[in-house]
């Protein structure tokens, strides 16, 4: 088992039943604590609140059972929350005094809950009642940062952004995609994007041949999502596409029963005749780590340097590069 199975397969059981045996046993069985490099006992007290108490009998049964399955009185010790020995005292006690010994020792080897086994379906009521409860809070939570992330993106759509003067051979854009982020309830929780989108009908109708100089190289950041899209919208534009470049990334998301999405793409295209001031070292695939979210990497931004002539316009950045004038209007948040 990954550690990242193991940290989802923990919150989820600490949110339905804590500390019972059976799930504890289960969870060893398949491998959950060795994957987080913990023994079965630091697990349950670090991450699941400690054990439920068990009544004489039950714990009889328990030991009884985790025997048949050829758990040694060490495990069987730290799957019930107990030490060895009274394992061992429990196996061995005589039938005379068998349950009186069983009760003792269940009485006084519990310090993690002060909850009896005839008493667990409070318990799992009372947590089914707090989980209810947290999710509830949770997703005002994730609600409130939504409205204040649209309230922060609407002043961004709201302020004026200085038109560029004159015309550019070069240009890079990055159009704001309307994608959205995949809410979900394991950590990191997230919200909306931290910036505006636009919609597929607005970055089409966006006027980039005002800031393209008759000879224009374009460079479009897309998404696999739209790529589609993306060269509809270079030829709204009247440009004509010539190639992709892939821009290779360490790792990336992965949809179930999907490939490893670890690559983004910059469709390159041309309007008029533009010319490069070289083309060696100038590969449409290349690798370079990860940044920030929605950050590009700054090997790219050196290439096209490199064989382009200036000026150069980079559209929707959300930095400045060296090399590159910028417009949009968040070109200082990365």
């Amino acid at each position: 088992m990954k550690k990242e199975e193991a940290e989802e397969y923990t919150q989820s059981l600490g949110q339905i039943v804590g500390g019972a045996w059976r799930q504890i046993a289960l969870a060893k069985k398949i491998g959950v604590p060795k994957a987080l490099g913990l023994d079965v006992d630091e697990w349950v007290r670090e991450h699941l609140g400690g054990y439920v108490k068990m009544a004489g009998e039950d714990m009889r049964a328990a030991i009884d059972e985790l025997t048949a399955e050829g758990e040694s009185n060490v495990q069987i010790g730290k799957i019930i929350g107990v030490d060895e020995r009274t394992v061992r005292r429990i196996k061995t006690a005589d039938s005379a005094n068998a349950e009186e010994d069983v009760a003792e020792t269940a009485e006084n080897s519990h310090s993690d809950t002060e909850t009896s086994a005839n008493a667990e379906p409070d318990i799992l009521d009372t947590v089914a009642a707090m989980a209810a409860t947290q999710k509830v809070k949770e997703e005002a939570d994730r609600q409130t940062k939504k409205d204040e992330q649209k309230a922060a993106n609407a002043e961004l759509i709201a302020a004026p952004v200085v038109w560029p003067e004159g015309v550019y051979p070069v240009i890079v854009i990055d159009p704001p995609w309307p994608m959205e982020k995949i809410e979900r309830d394991v950590a990191p929780k997230q919200a909306g994007f931290d910036y505006p989108t636009m919609s597929l009908e607005e970055i089409e109708a966006f006027d980039l041949n005002r800031m393209a100089a008759d000879d224009c190289h374009l460079f479009m950041w897309t998404t696999h999502k739209f790529i589609v899209p993306a060269f509809k919208i270079l030829e709204t534009w009247g440009f004509k596409y010539v190639s992709t470049f892939v821009w290779h990334k360490p790792g990336g998301f992965q949809p179930f029963g999907l490939p490893q999405y670890n690559c983004e793409f910059a469709l390159y295209a041309r309007k008029g005749t533009p010319k490069f001031r070289e083309t060696k070292a100038f590969p449409t695939c290349f690798s370079a780590p990860r940044g920030k979210h929605s950050e590009k990497p700054k090997e790219f931004y050196a290439m096209i340097s490199r064989v382009t002539d200036g000026p150069r316009m980079d559209v929707f950045n959300r930095q400045e590069r060296d090399g590159f004038e910028v417009y949009g209007n968040e070109t200082d948040k990365l």
